[in-house]
């Protein structure tokens, strides 16, 4: 992976790192930097390596080597363009084990604010690349359908893998900024949103649509996440008077609090490859309102039993649905069993059987 950022693709590949150290297999990571805020949360017993390169076109050759020292079973990389470089790498290194490939995002949607695409980067690496490997897989149905229209690779090569999110024991973790005080007792429904400050998670929309329910229901909005919109959504929650009713928290390393302390989850995204915050809101037995984004949350909710969706950028949609959700009691013990599809151990045996069978 490029590093330990605080993305949901570290997250699960910490978690089923760890799993497969507890079952009795040796697990490395190698990352192309030392950055990230979960790299204080690596297992003593996995090895990491760090290439030192901050551009992925770098990766080739020092990754090529180490994978020709190392002599592992299996390489699985996740993430175009990784991928495709891991794959050239192996072929460099004359690499006799197995290669697998993951992709955590829907490319259709993502490729469109990339400026490599105009010049068709993206799918021509991947159909130079991807038939190299022994397995290829997608963390939900819609990112299977948009890596085989845009690598042009037969469905039966991809297989879909949902993200690994519940654990049997979560320990606690104190984060960055204690989360106590934050929601301000004195409003009656507390509302969540987890997800980096991005054009992607759509926090605009989540903002103008808790002004809207501010006009009915007497809530608290706290969004963790940080990133390069943080300034621009200050100055729209200052011009919609919502500074005391909307708290950009900032990234924490441990969520879980929040979620069992809130009455409502809000995913704003205009395209998810899967969206592990709604498996996080609903282990914790949390209502869920989500925009019917591509792709992932329509698969977790199944189309609305678990969760009320909504359209993208709509931001009237999206308060009638918090208001709804808010009025409406929420089978918790529903939520949680659903959760339970997206255990660590569940999911960890199906790349284990992926992998050796």
């Amino acid at each position: 992976m490029p590093s330990l950022c605080g993305g949901g693709v570290e997250k699960l590949h910490l978690l089923l790192a760890n799993d497969w150290i507890s079952r009795g297999f040796d697990v490395e990571l190698i990352l192309l930097f030392s950055q990230g805020e979960l790299i204080s949360l690596v297992s003593s017993s996995i090895a990491v390596k760090f290439l030192n390169v901050t551009r992925f076109r770098d990766s080739l050759l020092p990754l090529s080597r180490h994978i020709k020292l190392s002599s592992p079973q299996i390489v699985i990389a996740a993430m175009w363009p990784l991928t495709s470089l891991t794959s050239w790498a192996c072929m460099l290194a004359d690499f006799k084990g197995k290669i697998y490939l993951s992709e955590h995002e829907n490319l259709k949607y993502a490729t469109n604010k990339r400026i490599f695409n105009i010049i068709n980067v993206m799918p021509l690496t991947i159909r130079l690349s991807y038939f190299r490997c022994d397995g290829i897989v997608a963390v939900s149905e819609g990112v299977k359908e948009s890596l085989r229209k845009i690598g042009r690779i037969k469905p039966s090569r991809i297989q879909v893998i949902y993200n690994p999110v519940v654990v049997k024991e979560r320990p606690t973790i104190q984060c960055q900024n204690h989360f106590d005080n934050q929601w301000a007792n004195d409003y009656k429904y507390r509302i969540l949103s987890v997800g980096r400050l991005v054009p992607q998670k759509d926090h605009e929309n989540l903002i103008k649509a808790f002004y809207l329910v501010t006009k009915n229901i007497d809530a608290k909005l706290v969004i963790l996440g940080d990133g390069p919109l943080r300034e621009k959504l200050t100055d729209l929650i200052a011009e919609l008077n919502l500074t005391d009713q909307v708290s950009l928290h900032g990234f924490c390393i441990d969520p879980y609090p929040w979620y069992r302390s809130a009455d409502l989850f809000v995913l704003s995204s205009l395209w998810e490859g899967f969206g592990i915050v709604l498996v996080e809101a609903l282990e914790c037995g949390l209502q869920v309102v989500s925009t019917d984004c591509p792709s992932g949350p329509r698969e977790i909710l199944q189309n609305g039993k678990y969760g009320y969706l909504v359209p993208t950028s709509d931001p009237i949609s999206l308060s009638g649905a918090i208001i709804k959700a808010l009025q409406v009691p929420c089978d918790h013990a529903l939520q949680k069993r659903r959760a339970n599809d997206f255990t660590v151990d569940k999911i960890s045996a199906e790349y284990l059987t992926l992998f050796f069978n």
